[in-house]
């Protein structure tokens, strides 16, 4: 229970290292929720149980959910065709989740019709805000009229200008940079508006939509069009002077789209580093651990790529935040099937480690996997929000595949990298045993192949490891 509440904290702590700010609230809120959890299970849960025991003993059922025993034996049977399908999957899973398309300002799961006064409304919202020098009345003049030829071949939609030196008449802009120290406009408030400490404000239109190429195209022009009247002769310095500054929705996306890859880079690595941490010394073995990342990062290069095979686009913190949150969430499947696996190994051979670890762990992981793609599926049917759709639906999709590749993949790749038999007690004095292990082992005896147990060789095989048991303790004493 520590390892899994710890390796799900990890996933969360490393969104704090994201250069956009909701990030950390996010990592931290969950993160702290997980820690709160995990302190409730381990001290309030006991009490409860043992307060609570008679009416759990009087409601006592037989299980509902029907018991699945067969996933193990096909993992076995199939473990060369399943580990070659994904072994074949990662590369492309992998190059495929590096090409989903953003999005970034949609936040409406289902947009309204816009009418010609909404577009009007947006084409204004779409506009670029520059902040300039107010000197030299000559250079905005070429600056003004580059601007209204960006759109010259058609690529970039309308340009409309507005600014102090396009609403005076001509014969008053030379003297627009004294206005701010002139007595004679320094009461005119509708002044400040336009000039302020030595800078002045643009307002450029520009009739495009705010996630397009066109948008992009368009700051690109007006960026350079700026540096090259603002900018050129100037020493940029880190903290005491900017040329210019230009900002807006398409800016933003612009900006969004700069640090997206990047904060995707550095929460990735860094909730596999704490996680692998995690892991190393939970299970004490290193090949163990890359197994298991393995199978878990698979199972979101997998995810990520279906958006793009659907051409979906996934919001940029969605993108960010599903490494972090699958990884840390949907690994505890795997270290609940891997510490199962590595107990059993002590007790019989590789095959039947593999087979009943996955018998054992598959209720617990399907009834976990179940609850977080309920969860979010209903989040996802009744929110109306873009943003958290796309996470939740994110999240569903990748827990159903991390129980998928948990259950089949991990135990055909833990029988084929698991080569030595460890410890099946060699108690000549009781036959019943040796001879059912011989039996089962992978060649130890008869060099006979894995055969999966009856339910009569089971209960044979539990009498005597319940004698092997006794005879421990025996031995102990």
């Amino acid at each position: 229970i520590a390892a899994s509440a710890l390796t799900t904290v990890g996933g969360f702590v490393a969104l704090f290292v994201m250069k956009f700010g909701m990030g950390f609230d996010l990592g931290m809120v969950l993160a702290k929720g997980v820690t709160l959890s995990l302190l409730s299970v381990l001290i309030f849960q006991p009490c409860i149980v043992i307060v609570t025991n008679k009416i759990f003993v009087k409601f006592e059922h037989k299980p509902f959910a029907p018991k699945i025993s067969g996933v193990g034996g096909f993992a076995i049977r199939k473990r060369f065709f399943i580990a070659a399908i994904a072994l074949i999957l990662i590369i492309p899973a992998f190059i495929a989740q590096y090409n989903v398309k953003f999005s970034y300002m949609k936040m409406e799961k289902h947009p309204p019709e816009v009418t010609g006064v909404e577009k009007v409304a947006q084409a204004m919202g779409n506009s670029f805000v520059l902040i300039v020098p107010v000197e030299n009345p000559d250079n905005h003049r070429e600056f003004i009229k580059e601007l209204n030829k960006i759109n010259d071949d058609g690529k970039t939609g309308n340009v409309q200008i507005f600014g102090i030196y396009t609403i005076l008449p001509d014969f008053l802009l030379n003297a627009v940079p004294d206005m701010e120290n002139n007595a004679a406009y320094k009461d005119v408030e509708a002044l400040k508006t336009f000039i302020n400490n030595g800078y002045t404000m643009y307002s450029v239109m520009v009739d495009v939509e705010t996630e397009s190429e066109e948008g992009f195209l368009a700051r690109e022009r007006i960026e350079k069009i700026a540096d090259k009247h603002f900018a050129e002769g100037t020493v940029r310095e880190e903290n005491d002077f900017q040329p210019y500054y230009m900002t807006g929705l398409v800016q933003g996306v612009y900006d969004l789209s700069v640090i997206t890859p990047v904060d995707f880079r550095n929460v990735s690595l860094l909730s596999i580093g704490i996680i692998a941490l995690i892991l190393v010394i939970t299970l004490r073995s290193f090949k163990e651990t890359f197994i298991i990342l393995m199978v878990i990062q698979l199972g979101i290069w997998i995810n990520l790529s279906i958006a793009w095979i659907w051409g979906v686009e996934v919001n940029f913190m969605a993108y960010i935040i599903i490494s972090s949150i699958q990884l840390g969430a949907t690994v505890d499947y795997a270290i609940l099937l891997g510490v199962k696996f590595k107990k059993y190994c002590t007790e019989m051979s590789v095959a039947r480690a593999a087979y009943y670890a996955t018998a054992d762990s598959t209720p617990a992981i399907l009834t976990s996997a179940s609850i977080m793609a309920g969860a979010c599926l209903s989040v996802y049917v009744i929110t109306s929000n873009m943003m958290v759709a796309e996470v939740v639906m994110l999240v569903a999709r990748g827990a159903i595949l991390s129980c998928i590749l948990v259950l089949v993949l991990l135990p055909a790749l833990l029988m084929l990298f698991t080569r030595e038999l460890v410890g099946i007690p060699k108690l000549t004095f009781m036959h019943m045993y040796v001879d059912i292990a011989e039996y089962f082992n992978r060649g130890t005896k008869y060099n006979e192949p894995f055969v999966y147990p009856t339910r009569v060789d089971e209960e044979r095989e539990e009498r005597s490891f319940k004698l092997i048991l006794k005879e421990k303790r025996k031995r102990r004493k």
